[in-house]
């Protein structure tokens, strides 16, 4: 059975097959809980509404806003390094998020409820030619910006858009604390330039009193577990935070190195909560159904044609919605043995 404590789960499989409860959102806060308390903390610091931290974690206590909390926006498809375990390498089509929907974006967003902005999805947005407007942007758009990076960028005015917007949280994501490790799991990256770049943000970011928050992203195998303490004592030096983030086999990865969802390998329906608390925003204007299933061919819409108020408040998503509140399955088709993160 799972434990309330605990997303690593030894209890599932007689097949010792490493399996995770990615939903069970308790269990990821007690396995992070300084880091959470102190982001949640930098949230109220920001101005961001109580209710829209409390429905991050646990929407389904509360009524669905006419909005969606947060945006997750994918300014780029394209990245500079090949993660063994990432989705990356399955993406179909590569490129940069044009102006013309990020004006159409941000202006949305500016005339929405909309407290929240997290940059993310398969692809390194530090490439985008116009990184340094762009974010910006979003930033005097929201109350809180926040961006997934590996922080490989080799132009040393990354930071100082990053700290100047200001981006209020970066996630750097990392592997190991070794050069042969980090460098074996992410090729064509350098730990060189990896730990040059932390210690040019924090000094940069001292200098400027930046508000913004830096967390280091520990990339987790069942491998790892033993080295935990290991990996954690030697990235606080570089984080204001650290967080271990456990790595899910997807589609195409052969290794068995990996976390499986629990829900999924028992083919079961998982209390998902994303479709109560955020949208995701591809790098083409597309918002998919779901940015975690495998069926994520299904659009709601795209935000060059469509308002996200109407896409957030559609039949499909609002039936989903009841599916999950009330473990209707039927109308939950799509969501049996997902192996997204929900």
């Amino acid at each position: 059975m799972p434990n309330i404590f605990s997303q690593v789960s030894r209890n599932y499989s007689s097949d010792k097959i490493p399996l995770i409860d990615y939903p069970n959102v308790t269990a990821n806060i007690f396995d992070n809980f300084l880091t959470y308390i102190k982001m949640t903390t930098h949230q109220f610091t920001e101005k961001v509404p109580f209710l829209d931290i409390l429905r991050t974690k646990y929407p389904l206590l509360l009524p669905v806003k006419n909005y969606p909390v947060e945006l997750m926006v994918q300014l780029s498809a394209i990245c500079n390094i090949k993660c063994k375990y990432c989705k990356y390498q399955e993406n179909k089509e590569n490129g940069f998020m044009n102006y013309k929907t990020s004006k159409n974006l941000i202006k949305q967003i500016n005339n929405s409820d909309i407290n929240k902005v997290h940059l993310t999805g398969c692809g390194e947005h530090t490439l985008h030619p116009n990184f340094g407007n762009i974010i910006k942007e979003f930033a005097k758009s929201v109350k809180y910006l926040s961006i997934a990076t590996n922080a490989q960028w080799k132009n040393d005015k990354i930071s100082s858009y990053l700290l100047n917007a200001p981006v209020s949280l970066i996630h750097v994501s990392v592997d190991g604390c070794t050069k042969e490790h980090y460098e074996r799991s992410r090729v064509g990256a350098s730990f060189e330039t990896l730990i040059n770049n932390l210690h040019r943000l924090r000094e940069l970011r001292n200098e400027l009193k930046a508000p913004t928050l830096i967390n280091i992203r520990i990339m987790i195998c069942p491998s790892d577990i033993k080295k935990m303490k290991e990996f954690i004592e030697f990235w606080k030096k570089y984080g204001d935070t650290v967080q271990k983030h456990y790595i899910i086999k997807k589609k195409s990865d052969n290794s068995n190195n990996r976390y499986v969802p629990a829900h999924s390998w028992l083919n079961k329906y998982p209390r998902c909560r994303s479709t109560f608390h955020c949208l995701s925003v591809r790098w083409k204007g597309d918002v998919p159904l779901c940015g975690d299933n495998p069926k994520e061919y299904i659009i709601l819409g795209n935000i060059n044609k469509d308002k996200i108020s109407d896409i957030w408040n559609s039949k499909i998503l609002n039936e989903i919605r009841i599916g999950q509140r009330f473990r209707d399955y039927e109308k939950l088709p799509i969501c049996r043995g997902c192996k997204g993160h929900c």
